[in-house]
């Protein structure tokens, strides 16, 4: 729990006080965003346009921080007819506030750090990040696990300032740096009284319930259970069978980074390369001259999920699921990696 963590009270308008002091302080805004019928994640010119829902909205965009970060398709490379190249950073300049993130997104966001800390055009953008404000979320999505794997629905490091509802006007926020409790401090709010603080606790541990309720799986140990079904093919092609190797899963999960280079040759004998996302579930992924590496459908989504709970703890320290439910949410067969983690445990959780 950060060191600077402390409960002030206020209302919808002390809410954009926060937005209007970063923006009046030369600060881009970049968040959740109501578009339409929809939610995106970019640049906030009004405080009207932030998504306020106290409810997880994973389930409702497909767009996470990672389109902010680590863009779908970037341009980074050009080449002249004289064949001499250089680098191309893109015109995300200007530092930026992420605001009213969630922390399911706040922690893929950490996860994003190690997983491409020697990208220099990831670290080119995240550079630009001067502050972080999260919404907690007192109302679990449909889909949500994130307390199941610790990322949610509160959150207590890793950010400047989060917030909450704890009524229909009634907002609780918290600092988690000397740069929140310096701000929070220039909006003249309360301090939280024990009832409110009550009240914020109880709507989190309901929040926490929930989602108990909906996936009751203890999933800390799951590792040792993926790592035991690994050669038990049948099991992963029944868990698989409705698997179309579309790639939703992979484009709308906050955590998949792989990419693939694309060459534009110009009859001027200039060149430019950029990289695009690809998924792990496409049937073309691991596919090389004269081979496949996982050539059949059941292989690729076995990999998805390993990676997610299994690998990516032994490469990097920790699993890099965060329970935001956008693979469930935006699968057109509808696969539950719930299920999924639920058939592999009724398995070999006690083998």
């Amino acid at each position: 729990m950060s060191n600077y963590m402390k409960f002030y009270v206020g209302g919808v308008s002390a809410l954009e006080k926060l937005f209007l002091y970063f923006k009046s302080n030369g600060l881009n805004i970049y968040g959740p965003k109501k578009d339409r019928n929809s939610i995106i994640y970019g640049e906030l010119n009004d405080f009207s346009q932030l998504c306020l829902s106290p409810e997880g909205i994973s389930s409702k965009t497909p767009q996470s921080i990672k389109n902010i970060v680590h863009p779908s398709s970037q341009l980074f490379l050009k080449t002249k007819s004289d064949y001499s190249s250089y680098a191309v950073y893109d015109n995300e300049s200007g530092d930026k506030v992420l605001f009213g993130i969630r922390p399911c997104d706040l922690n893929s966001l950490y996860i994003l750090d190690k997983m491409l800390s020697e990208d220099p055009y990831y670290s080119h953008r995240r550079e630009t990040i001067k502050g972080i404000v999260v919404q907690e979320c007192t109302i679990p999505g449909k889909y949500c696990f994130c307390s199941k794997v610790g990322t949610g629905p509160n959150t207590e490091s890793g950010f400047d300032i989060s917030y909450a509802f704890i009524g229909e006007y009634l907002v609780v926020f918290k600092s988690g740096s000397k740069l929140g409790e310096s701000v929070l401090s220039k909006l003249f709010l309360r301090e939280a009284n024990e009832e409110e603080v009550k009240l914020y606790n109880e709507k989190i541990k309901n929040a926490k319930d929930t989602i108990e309720k909906n996936f009751p799986l203890d999933v800390k140990n799951i590792e040792g259970a993926l790592e035991k079904s690994i050669n038990d093919a049948e099991l992963w092609k029944e868990i698989s069978k409705d698997c179309i190797g579309c790639s939703n899963c992979n484009m709308v999960c906050p955590t998949c980074t792989c990419t693939e280079f694309i060459d534009d040759i110009r009859m001027n004998g200039n060149a430019e390369r950029k990289r695009i996302w690809v998924g792990c579930l496409s049937p073309v992924y691991g596919q090389i001259a004269g081979m496949h590496f996982r050539k059949e459908q059941y292989m690729r989504y076995r990999h998805f999920v390993l990676h997610k709970f299994l690998f990516s703890k032994k490469e990097i320290g920790t699993k890099i699921c965060v329970g935001c439910g956008r693979c469930i949410a935006f699968c057109p067969l509808r696969l539950d990696l719930r299920k999924t983690l639920n058939s592999v445990v009724s398995i070999y959780g006690k083998k």
